[in-house]
């Protein structure tokens, strides 16, 4: 149940459902099993995702924060548009500044603020946090603290989820999931779920003997691998090992006092650690296949 004052965190290696799971529960698809049950009247969703909306390179900075008029209305007040755009760290001589000439952090800001205006209920963001840099950040944390309605947060930003959200759900990209009520346990449950996906994907025992046929062949001889699937067999233990160690390199960082108070070094070690993971787990499937391709 997601409700007022809510904001819930979705966590999942790459390809474990977010942005799916998104999609249904703001009814772009339907679900598979299940059903979504919404209050009535339907809740007002707005999404703010990486894949921004481009302004018009000419439209006026005061225009784009204030499309309407020289005045927004904010959680019930009326705010001067030059307030407004201070408020979003802008200074007042840019206000006629075209937005084509703001840098990529600048923009971020500009969306922000206009999400900010969105008659929402639901608050869908989905990794907003690419690219921001720490002002932009501390703004948009600062902002979500005070929405008035419900949150939905995926972001591979532990900081962010640790300050925002009520709880957390971590897929796995089976359909299942686990509700957890600190980033802690989340991480600890992201971490058994790789670690259970290795041992399935990791090559089974080599047989002690071949068995024989009725002739006397070697019938659990291994087969011969093309010349391209023996050179990806021959070096794979070594890419399996290299994925491994970036994984723990990532997990010795986020256990570091000091790169946790960095947002940005501890941002780039959660991406590393979750792109480590996911390769682990397709180096290891692949593994698995090769193996299966020379037993016959």
């Amino acid at each position: 149940m997601l409700g007022v004052g809510d904001c819930v965190g979705l966590l999942g290696a790459n390809g474990s459902g977010k942005t799916t799971l998104i999609k249904v529960l703001t009814n772009e698809l339907s679900p598979d099993e299940g059903e979504i049950r919404f209050s009535d009247p339907l809740p007002r969703v707005v999404v703010f995702s990486q894949h921004r909306e481009d302004f018009e390179p000419s439209t006026p900075l005061s225009e784009a924060l204030c499309p309407v008029s020289d005045r927004v209305i904010f959680r019930g007040q009326s705010m001067h548009v030059t307030s407004w755009a201070r408020r979003f760290m802008f200074r007042d001589e840019q206000l006629a500044q075209p937005v084509g000439s703001l840098s990529g952090g600048e923009l971020a800001r500009v969306h922000i603020a206009r999400i900010m205006l969105e008659a929402a209920d639901v608050l869908v963001l989905d990794e907003p946090t690419n690219d921001l840099d720490i002002p932009t950040l501390e703004l948009l944390e600062d902002s979500l603290t005070g929405f008035p309605g419900a949150v939905i947060l995926v972001t591979h930003d532990r900081t962010m989820l640790e300050r925002l959200a009520t709880r957390i759900v971590v897929l796995d990209g089976t359909g299942h999931q686990q509700i957890c009520p600190s980033l802690d346990q989340a991480m600890r449950v992201l971490d058994a779920q790789a670690k259970k996906l290795a041992a399935e994907t990791a090559p089974k025992p080599k047989a002690e003997s071949p068995k024989k046929n009725e002739r006397g062949d070697n019938a659990g001889k291994p087969k011969k691998l093309s010349y391209k699937d023996q050179r990806e067999y021959d070096a794979i233990e070594e890419k399996i090992m290299e994925a491994d160690a970036k994984i723990e390199e990532a997990q010795a960082l986020l256990a570091d006092p000091k790169v946790l108070a960095d947002h940005e070094r501890m941002t780039k070690a959660c991406k590393v650690l979750d792109e480590a993971q996911a390769e682990s787990a397709r180096l290891y499937a692949r593994w698995d296949e090769l193996e299966s391709m020379r037993a016959g």
